[in-house]
């Protein structure tokens, strides 16, 4: 799971490929357990090159965020 923080009071996550895991799983963020399921789930190598992208300042327009 990936979360964008565009200012301080607005959180999105990075909508992922849906099917890459069917089943919830439990994050641990900030002391608490968050359920996610497969909607938000991405592969390790998806993951890291979005990293990549936004370290050096840019994100591709295809990616899709959904806002909390």
């Amino acid at each position: 799971m990936i979360h964008l923080f565009e200012d301080a009071d607005s959180v999105s996550l990075l909508q992922g490929a849906g099917a890459s895991s069917p089943q919830a799983v439990d994050v641990p963020i900030m002391g608490e357990l968050a359920t996610f399921d497969g909607a938000f789930a991405l592969s390790l190598d998806t993951a890291r090159q979005v990293v990549q992208d936004f370290v050096r300042g840019s994100l591709p327009d295809a990616l899709v965020w959904r806002r909390l």
